[in-house]
């Protein structure tokens, strides 16, 4: 039965991000901080009716509090990595490469949009709760297959190719993302910057059209193995374990 309720509040809150996104036309960020604050605000009204939780508690439930310092420095070292590909593949290829008018504040919107919302839905309220009783690598498995379903809708928007691809990439950042999660004191924070990151920079550049797919592909591939790199970094024993057990030590 809880399963049951924590799938359902995972559909409302997906549907307050989704059709908001869609109702204001917000693809590229554009009104991404409403989308966000809407979904944020959906976020505390589901978590106090599944766990009654107040708005203090949700707070730091849903993963909206101050991170772990190793989880925030890997995300920003990453993100520099995965930033300074696009500049240098175009160097290499010889393209011509620019920035979208308004690009700042795009930039803003993705952040609060695609990545805010979605950590905090996908990480701070899904994976969160299906980590209860459960292992690390159980519950990222079972919280990556609504993260996948949801984007299937790429293929309606997408070349064929790209939403394949980008198919796999959504299923490829949905552990490491919970890990950052984890690793992060349970903080959305790192990863919403990361998942920011790799959604939006994509975005925000503009190449010759030509060009286009074969550079969006070489940012999907290497967005897909470059946040792997989070389980190098050191971890205690409770990642391995299921959480809520008595007796047993909690974190991750």
């Amino acid at each position: 039965m809880r399963l049951v309720l924590i799938f359902a509040g995972l559909l409302a809150l997906y549907l307050v991000l989704d059709r908001s996104a869609w109702s204001l036309r917000s693809i590229r960020g554009e009104w991404g901080l409403i989308v966000g604050a809407l979904t944020i605000v959906a976020a505390f009204i589901v978590e106090y009716i599944v766990a009654r939780k107040v708005p203090r508690e949700a707070a730091l439930a849903l993963g909206l509090g101050a991170p772990r310092s190793g989880a925030t420095w890997f995300t920003v070292i990453g993100s520099v990595v995965l930033i300074a590909l696009i500049p240098i593949y175009c160097a290499i290829a010889g393209l011509p490469l620019s920035l979208r008018d308004g690009w700042w504040w795009l930039a803003f919107g993705i952040f609060a949009q695609g990545g805010i919302a979605e950590e905090t839905v996908f990480r701070g309220f899904l994976f969160r709760h299906l980590r209860e009783g459960r292992t690390f690598w159980r519950a990222a498995a079972i919280a990556a297959v609504p993260f996948v379903l949801v984007h299937l809708a790429m293929f309606w928007t997408m070349e064929p190719i790209l939403a394949a691809v980008s198919l796999g990439v959504a299923l490829s950042l949905t552990f490491p993302l919970a890990a950052i999660f984890e690793r992060a004191g349970n903080s959305i924070w790192p990863g919403a910057f990361l998942h920011a990151v790799i959604q939006g920079t994509i975005k925000l550049v503009v190449v010759p059209d030509e060009s286009f797919t074969q550079l969006a592909l070489v940012w999907l591939v290497v967005t897909a193995v470059v946040p792997w790199a989070v389980f190098l970094l050191p971890k205690s024993q409770a990642e391995s374990l299921p959480r809520g057990n008595p007796g047993r030590a909690h974190g991750g």
